[in-house]
């Protein structure tokens, strides 16, 4: 995929992924939309309370004094590339209850503002230094963890690049979901099949929405009716793959199911919109709905 295909699939995943939030609160609310009713819910609007403190990198980082700096090599061209830069780059990566490292979207965010290939240049005993920083400042398999993804995803940073050199400018849908798929195989051999799957796993279902959603609309031998069918399909796919509830289908059924009795009822739109809160917070705690938005 060239500079121009990565433009070209940059903008159409900004164009579908960007009212997916709004989507889904409209999807989780109204359902399939029932013509005629106007009822609307207003879900969670208020700011959560904190559901409960999640561990990170920053609560388990142990600062030296002074904070320790690497040998800075000449071909990086940031004014600091230290542990308080390493730190903050970091910081919000999750732990869970076990101390490990989750390895999530917000990783892979972490990871590129760390490592932005553009920005270092770091040959074999940079990235050696790099690691032994980050195991110094966390000790244990926290330390262990971050240092190996990110040496591995520094070097995936590179091959990614030489990857998109290889190809030209292309706006075929079909043939660059091809190209996307050789790409999981770049980032499988450079971080591992479960690594990969997990530090890419919104970016991928993001990519595969986009290349559903624009081969769908490309089809001319489809009805409306039909391609409206399977966009639904589609995105109801995309939720099941990024929302990470747990039993989230049959819950969500369960909940569309109760939202319509409701909104087929002779309730004032007033009381229509109390039933629905009151079902959303019976179905979906706050951390959930707060995933959800």
């Amino acid at each position: 995929m060239a500079k121009g295909d990565r433009k070209f699939f940059t903008k159409k995943v900004m164009m579908f992924t960007g009212v997916l939030g709004l989507a889904l609160l409209v999807y989780l609310n109204t359902g399939k939309a029932d013509s005629n009713s106007t009822a609307v819910v207003s879900v969670m609007t208020e700011k959560q309370s904190n559901p409960g403190q999640q561990n990170t990198i920053a609560t388990a980082w142990q600062w030296q004094n002074p904070p320790t700096k690497m040998a800075k090599p000449a071909q990086i061209p940031l004014p600091e590339f230290d542990e308080e830069y390493i730190y903050s780059a970091l910081k919000a990566v999750k732990l869970d209850e076990n101390g490990d490292v989750i390895l999530d979207h917000y990783a892979l965010l972490a990871l590129d503002k760390t490592l932005d290939n553009n920005k270092l240049k770091l040959d074999q005993q940079d990235l050696a230094d790099l690691k032994d920083l980050i195991k110094l400042a966390l000790p244990g398999k926290a330390g262990e963890q971050t240092a190996q993804v990110g040496g591995d995803y520094y070097l995936y940073l590179g091959a990614k690049e030489e990857f998109h050199s290889l190809y030209e400018h292309s706006n075929n849908v079909a043939k660059n979901k091809v190209q996307y798929a050789e790409l999981l195989s770049v980032r499988e051999l450079y971080l591992g099949t479960d690594a990969a799957a997990q530090l890419f796993n919104k970016s991928n279902a993001d990519a595969n929405y986009m290349f559903d959603s624009l081969l769908l609309e490309a089809n001319t031998s489809l009805s409306q009716e039909q391609k409206q069918q399977q966009q639904a399909a589609i995105t109801q796919r995309h939720m099941e793959q990024t929302i990470n509830i747990d039993n989230w289908q049959d819950r969500y059924d369960l909940f569309l199911q109760e939202k319509r009795n409701v909104l087929r009822s002779e309730l004032t739109q007033e009381e229509k919109r109390q039933q629905l809160d009151s079902l959303v917070q019976q179905h979906f705690n706050q951390r959930e709905m707060a995933r959800i938005s």
